[in-house]
């Protein structure tokens, strides 16, 4: 019996160590310089076997903006600032890829749209190591709650030096 509960408790901490998971998503991405009025933004992409983590951020999702900045910068355009959205399913990507579109081809703020053709960008799936989806343990409310401890400590020994108290710096939680 305690072979058994031994070898279930094993299992349930594997699960739980990779409880992301490898997903089709749907990628686009708008590249906007603010020294000038153009906005380029790419063609919905389908990109297959990416890791998205247990909170649901696609894994190293600033380096897929990356990616769409060193295409502009290969293009000569160096004072980019890029932004990539990912969804799950495609119908929620082509929502928000209309809602940008509208955005920025609205004649009231003068963007100028250039589409980038998939043909001529494509992103690449990034694939992540081996420790960094064990360090995927989906603790983002225990790292909330810990930030709301600090912060409420911090409140007190704020307090406490305004009343003249020396306040008991061991016990505030490093954040």
């Amino acid at each position: 019996m305690r072979r058994l509960i031994f070898i279930f408790t094993l299992l349930a901490t594997s699960f739980a160590a990779y409880a992301g998971s490898y997903k089709t998503v749907y990628l686009y991405g708008v590249a906007i310089s603010f020294n000038d009025s153009t906005v380029y933004i790419t063609d919905i992409q389908k990109v297959d076997s990416v890791w998205v983590e247990k909170n649901g951020f696609l894994y190293s999702r600033e380096n897929y903006s990356y990616q769409l900045k060193d295409h502009m910068r290969a293009q000569g355009k160096n004072d980019i600032t890029a932004v990539t959205f990912y969804a799950d399913k495609q119908k929620d990507i082509e929502k928000k890829f209309i809602k940008t579109r509208k955005r920025f081809t609205n004649p009231k703020y003068g963007y100028d749209v250039k589409y980038i053709a998939a043909t001529d960008f494509r992103y690449d799936r990034i694939i992540p190591n081996e420790q960094d989806i064990k360090n995927d343990s989906g603790t983002l409310k225990e790292d909330r709650k810990k930030a709301k401890e600090a912060k409420k400590a911090q409140k007190k020994a704020n307090k406490e030096m305004r009343k003249g108290i020396r306040p008991d710096v061991e016990n505030i939680p490093q954040s």
